[in-house]
């Protein structure tokens, strides 16, 4: 079942639709879930900033936000380390602002609000990268 769970990530990813109600389908196992991540955050991790306006545009911002609510503490772990790679790094070159465009999305759409939370976290881990994530912004 893995391997059509794998074919059917790839199918996505190859077809660019990468969207935040595929990611979040009922029909996606809790494996595949956290392979999908874990490859998004590691496509953002090793992103140059232009990339990660890229993966924003795509909507991996966005599927990162909506798993901000995931009581899995393995999802949770790998979309704050995500959002973190994120936002480090600050302004978009060629954009001319000083503001990190990443920082002002999370806060329009809720998920600033969320990591502010996530710091009172019972695992340590978690809380941890939230308390990061506010740090670095």
């Amino acid at each position: 079942m893995l391997i059509l769970d794998r074919l059917f990530l790839l199918k996505i990813a190859t077809t660019n639709v990468l969207k935040v109600r595929v990611l979040n389908s009922i029909y996606l196992s809790k494996k595949v879930k956290i392979e999908a991540v874990w490859v998004l955050s590691n496509a953002v991790a090793q992103a140059t900033q232009l990339q990660k306006a890229f993966l924003h545009e795509k909507g991996v911002l966005d599927c990162f936000i909506s798993f901000l609510g995931s009581s899995d503490k393995e999802i949770l772990k790998l979309v704050l380390e995500g959002i973190l790679n994120f936002v480090k790094g600050g302004e978009i070159p060629g954009q001319g602002k000083d503001e990190n465009p990443f920082k002002r999305y999370l806060e329009e759409n809720y998920g600033f609000d969320i990591i502010i939370k996530l710091q009172k976290n019972n695992d340590e881990n978690v809380s941890k990268l939230a308390k990061e994530i506010i740090n670095t912004l």
